[in-house]
């Protein structure tokens, strides 16, 4: 009954309605494909393969980046000699310890050491993206290890590179949960720039919050070690603080607070320069602020300082330094990267971010940099078109919809941006070959050893002679730094090797008058090269006893210097010698009412080619507007130029001769009333008995 009562009810319900035909699904979103991650072994071929790129650099390079490599190298090889060196602000502790025994075989171990170092940074900057979890970490290999100033110290004797492995090993190491090894480094960092002493505040904050705050006092282990060290050498037990903060004046110009913001994309290229902008508008946008990017400003900031406002470690406003931060560049220019490869509003603000990097690169970076320190050049849009090729990337992406990149895709713009990024630092950076002012030095060293000198106690401050020559850089009882004091100490027959880099400033003061004044030397040879604007004078140190010049009534004679002048037989003369400098004779006529006197002028030595000097002469003449240049002549045997001047009432003629191979030249000054009959046959007469065939060889 039940049952058909039930089959009733059913039976009774109304028509059901025609089904409705449902609209078709929306399509259901592809997964994201997982990120493939390379093996280990990958990574690792790709660092092996900069370390050979880097030791190659370093063997085709016949230079370094600058002197500072040669003279750390030395101070390095000394350290057994001198255990001090180890602990000389200078030198930096870490970079000695580390390269002490690679020293002793050559210069050429030091660039494999650093190039070792290198590619060591490259490996610790992918292993801590890894432990970030950075989607495509491999990434940080060529971030690193290929931005143009790191590959261009990937085989010097600086600290920075050293400076860089320590950041990238820290990091490594505080990601993985190994907060003692971490603090342990991060110790180290003050120990290879002194400057990263900074870093240590921000390794402490991580500490803390990650509860290890007994890790936190190995952070101050390095440096009471260098102060120990220095105070057992010393007998300071402030060693640190008065080697760092003396309050001395400046030994380099300060440079503008925009100078490193300017110069940054020259530093680490125009692609991580366009992705830093980004990984800095993450940060911003995801309100993260990390150990990464703390330690990135804080060192950005403290390099402008230094460099514009502090005399504290002398910072010159170098480039170089900022290779130590290569790690925390890459770091951030990694995420920035990914926000690249994003689809959405997230790329709305990467065409916005990588536009005005485009706009500021054309206002104030399309330049040249010269001299690897200032953007000064002539114009170079390179830069300028790798940011916008990165910005025509964003905009194509837009107007295709932004879809989601492929797997496929992502490694085609990732492979895109390597290339471009390496590229640019391929393309501008090649061997560092010696300089003009280097090859100049290489002659005269060469020279010096010809002619045996070598033997002899040698007062020069370029190291790159010692180099080449191969006399002790170190051994500064034998050979002293050249300064005036030391010049006025030397013993007779001690060299002078003087070029005006050195010799009158930072390690010497003297000047080229100050050569012209020491009346106890005398010039053996001079070096020059004109196009490269290098120069360079050897003197020798003559016994007191013997003077440089000796005046007679016979005559004139100067058998050091290679000259003579026979005065016999020129009636209503008188001569005498000169005291003042190299001026060596002076003479008077009363009946003429002429005035004679000769000097010996190191021509070269105050930066004037000998050709050129009666055209700086006539130009410094015109600027002065006493005297009238009136001509210059040759003289009838063609050893002088003859320039006649015009000052007032009083007539000029002055005789120059110049010797090629000692670097100097010869000036015979007349001076006598316009009126004066014959006066150019006189001058003559005269110039013609001073011998100077020994001088002109």
């Amino acid at each position: 009954m039940a049952g058909k009562k039930q089959r009733k009810r059913r039976t009774s319900t109304p028509r059901a309605r025609a089904p409705e035909v449902p609209s078709p699904a929306p399509p259901a979103e592809k997964p994201a494909e997982p990120e493939r991650v390379p093996p280990n072994w990958l990574p690792l071929l790709a660092c092996v393969g900069l370390f050979c790129l880097y030791a190659a650099y370093g063997l085709a390079s016949d230079g370094t980046f600058n002197d500072d490599d040669m003279t750390r190298y030395f101070h390095t090889r000394d350290v057994f000699d001198n255990p001090r060196q180890a602990v000389n602000l200078w030198n930096r502790p870490a970079f000695v310890l580390l390269n002490a025994f690679p020293a002793q075989l050559g210069y050429w171990a030091i660039e494999l050491m650093t190039a070792l170092v290198c590619a060591l940074t490259c490996w610790f900057s992918y292993q801590a993206a890894k432990a970030l979890g950075l989607r495509h970490a491999w990434l940080a290999i060529p971030f690193v290890g290929l931005q143009p100033f790191f590959l261009m110290l990937s085989f010097s004797a600086l600290t920075e590179p050293l400076g860089a492995c320590l950041i990238a090993a820290a990091l490594w190491a505080l990601f993985r949960e190994r907060p003692y090894l971490s603090a342990a480094l991060a110790g180290a960092l003050p120990l290879a720039r002194t400057e990263l002493g900074l870093l240590l505040a921000v390794w402490g904050v991580a500490l803390l919050m990650r509860k290890q705050w007994k890790a936190c006092l190995l952070l101050a282990l390095g440096l009471l070690a260098w102060n120990t060290g220095g105070w057992l050498s010393n007998g300071d037990p402030l060693f640190l603080y008065h080697q760092t903060f003396t309050g001395a004046a400046r030994l380099y110009a300060k440079s503008s607070v925009w100078h490193y913001p300017q110069t940054f994309i020259f530093i680490v290229g125009p692609v991580l320069f366009g992705f830093v902008g980004l990984g800095l508008l993450d940060a911003a946008l995801r309100k993260k602020v990390d150990l990464v990017l703390v330690s990135f400003v804080l060192m950005f900031a403290a390099y402008i300082y230094l460099s514009a406002a502090s005399s504290a470690g002398q910072a010159a406003g170098f480039l170089r330094h900022f290779v130590s931060l290569a790690p925390l560049v890459a770091l951030i220019a990694l995420r920035g990267c990914l926000r690249w490869l994003q689809a959405g509003r997230e790329l709305v603000w990467s065409l916005v971010v990588l536009l005005a990097s485009a706009g500021v690169c054309y206002a104030w970076m399309s330049v040249e940099l010269v001299k690897s320190h200032a953007a000064v050049g002539p114009e170079e849009y390179s830069k300028l078109a790798v940011l916008l090729a990165l910005s025509v990337v964003c905009g194509v992406r837009l107007l295709a919809g932004a879809p989601a990149l492929s797997r496929v895709w992502t490694l085609r713009l990732l492979a895109a941006v390597v290339f471009l990024h390496s590229g640019y630092a391929l393309l501008n950076i090649g061997p560092i070959h010696l300089s003009p002012e280097h090859k100049l030095i290489r002659q005269v060293a060469d020279w010096y050893r010809e002619q045996g000198l070598h033997e002899r106690p040698t007062l020069c401050n370029h190291v790159w002679f010692h180099n080449f020559s191969g006399i002790d850089w170190n051994d500064q009882t034998r050979n002293p730094r050249l300064k005036n004091k030391s010049m006025r100490d030397a013993a007779t027959g001690s060299i002078v090797v003087w070029e005006p880099h050195y010799g009158r400033r930072l390690a010497g003061d003297v000047q080229a008058q100050d050569l012209a004044d020491a009346r106890d030397w005398r010039v053996l040879r001079g070096f020059v090269d004109i196009e490269g604007g290098a120069l360079a004078v050897v003197l020798e140190k003559l016994p007191a006893e013997a003077p440089l010049v000796q005046v007679s009534a016979e005559g004139l004679q100067a058998e050091a210097l290679g000259l003579s002048m026979d005065l016999q037989g020129l009636p209503g003369w008188s001569f005498g010698p000169r005291t003042e400098g190299l001026r060596l004779l002076t003479g008077w006529n009363a009946s003429l009412q002429l005035g004679f006197e000769l000097r010996l002028d190191r021509f070269l030595a105050s930066g004037i080619p000998p050709q050129s000097y009666p055209a700086v002469v006539k130009q410094q003449i015109e600027q002065g507007g006493t005297t009238r240049f009136e001509q210059a002549t040759r003289s009838a045997d063609g050893q002088w130029t003859v320039l006649q001047l015009r000052t007032g009432e009083r007539a000029h003629q002055q005789w120059i001769a110049v010797s090629e191979a000692r670097g100097e030249g010869l000036l015979l000054s007349f001076s006598y009333p316009p009126e004066l009959q014959d006066a150019a046959q006189l001058c003559g007469q005269i110039a013609e008995r001073l011998r100077f065939e020994p001088w002109l060889r």
